[in-house]
């Protein structure tokens, strides 16, 4: 439910401010601004308990409301009064487009403490990594690193949170957990193209997207190399797209060759495992 159609159902219902406020512990001048357009981007917490407000009273009189008075979000199915909640998008909510269309600006435009990623005009909200994910990304990026600067290396590895324009676009960007990136690129806003190399590391909320939605997304721009690590099964799934011969399967038992090195890099995944273990138990 967007914020113009929350704004109708006020007006129709006669609904105050201060009731609204009650209703959700949203505090009364917070409700105010934002009803009156002064807070153009609300916070994510209080578009959500909004968006509850708003579809429990319109389930509760929707048979009483004229036919074209009541509102249907307009990328979900209608749900039914017995269902607990609808859908709720809060990307459609704030920018008043669909999911598809959104661009670059569009996700630039949202508040500073919502991380994203926007893929083919489809923006994802990024939960906060655990200490686990960031452990295992901190050590492969220091071993990445490490190898870098003692050979040399022209290819600057980095950790997320990096954007990076994947395809150079307005349509697509992306903060890969760890990656490496060799070409030359001057603009410290962002990364444009294709990095060579990507890590993600899956998080309970981002596994569809890791391994279909990204992996395709990666092959198709030109990374060389992709690998999904997973902490929960501990494993790690390696696409080497130059090679014949892919996914290689590995687990967090093994040392695990980096292919755009010629295997010369290498991440020991035994001692990742034993840091995981000495520090969660």
């Amino acid at each position: 439910m967007t914020l113009e159609q929350m704004k109708t159902i006020k007006k129709n219902f006669g609904i105050s401010a201060r009731e609204i406020s009650e209703k959700t512990d949203i505090p009364f001048g917070t409700v105010q601004k934002i009803f009156t357009g002064e807070t153009a981007n609300p916070r994510f917490n209080t578009l959500v308990k909004l968006d509850e407000f708003f579809v429990e009273l319109s389930l509760k009189y929707l048979n009483e409301m004229p036919e074209d008075k009541y509102y249907v979000h307009d990328s979900h199915k209608y749900v039914p009064p017995e269902s607990s909640a609808e859908e709720l998008d809060y990307f459609e909510l704030t920018l008043g487009k669909r999911q598809g269309e959104f661009t670059v600006s569009d996700r630039d435009a949202l508040p500073e403490d919502i991380r994203t990623e926007l893929i083919d005009g489809y923006i994802y909200y990024l939960a906060a990594p655990n200490r686990k994910h960031q452990v295992i990304a901190g050590i492969i990026h220091a071993d990445l690193l490490t190898y870098a600067f003692a050979n040399d290396h022209r290819c600057l590895p980095q950790i997320a949170p990096v954007d990076v324009n994947l395809d150079d676009d307005d349509k697509t960007m992306l903060q890969p957990d760890v990656f490496v990136l060799c070409h030359e690129d001057r603009d410290d806003r962002y990364v444009h193209g294709a990095p060579e190399f990507v890590v993600e590391i899956i998080s309970k909320s981002s596994r569809r997207t890791d391994t279909a939605i990204k992996l395709n997304k990666y092959m198709n721009a030109g990374v060389r190399e992709y690998w999904i690590v997973d902490p929960y099964n501990e494993t790690i799934t390696a696409y080497d797209f130059q090679s014949d011969v892919y996914p290689l399967h590995y687990t967090f038992n093994d040392t695990v060759p980096v292919s755009i090195s010629g295997g010369e890099c290498t991440i020991d995944f035994r001692r990742i495992k034993d840091v995981l273990i000495r520090q969660f138990g």
